[in-house]
């Protein structure tokens, strides 16, 4: 048998192999605490605001016609004015580029701002997958029932390949 000494040293160090783990997982969750807790939340932007912000993303989307920031500009702050209409952007592109992407997520977080979204992060729905869902394609008022509390939280939605969902 083990004498008592080193019983007593083997329980010392699973104690403080116990000790050891329960402090680094205290630890993590305080930093985690910690950077949601000062992670910056955007002040909302005034109407002068949002189209000055969109103009500026102009910038980095020359290609796009001059109108479509008007367009974005616009939609936006209509919703504003009546939210039980919403404004529908359809971003038309060729292939699988990115550029339609980036540009709907620069857009999306700017309306979030502007109409006061309570969850920051970015709702998107990818096509394919709804296009799947045999209940969605049976009654779109589904859709509408099953994300409106998202919707409510987030103020915008992405559907991202809108033209993978079966047209039937």
């Amino acid at each position: 048998t083990r004498s008592p000494r080193k019983r007593d040293l083997q329980e010392a160090n699973e104690l403080n192999k116990f000790a050891i783990i329960f402090l680094v997982a205290v630890l993590g969750v305080s930093v985690c605490l910690f950077t949601l807790q000062s992670a910056e939340t955007l002040p909302p932007l005034t109407r002068e605001e949002l189209t000055q912000e969109i103009f500026s993303i102009n910038k980095e989307f020359p290609s796009q016609p001059d109108n479509t920031w008007t367009e974005f500009s616009s939609g936006i702050k209509k919703v504003e004015e009546n939210p039980s209409h919403p404004s529908v952007f359809l971003l038309l592109h060729e292939a699988d580029e990115k550029t339609p992407m980036c540009l709907a997520q620069r857009i999306v977080k700017l309306a979030m701002r502007f109409l006061n979204a309570t969850n920051n992060e970015l709702l998107v729905l990818e096509g394919e997958e709804l296009g799947k869902n045999r209940t969605l394609l049976d009654d779109y008022g589904e859709l509408i029932n099953d994300k409106h509390h998202q919707v409510i939280e987030h103020r915008t939605m992405i559907v991202k390949n809108l033209h993978k969902i079966p047209a039937e």
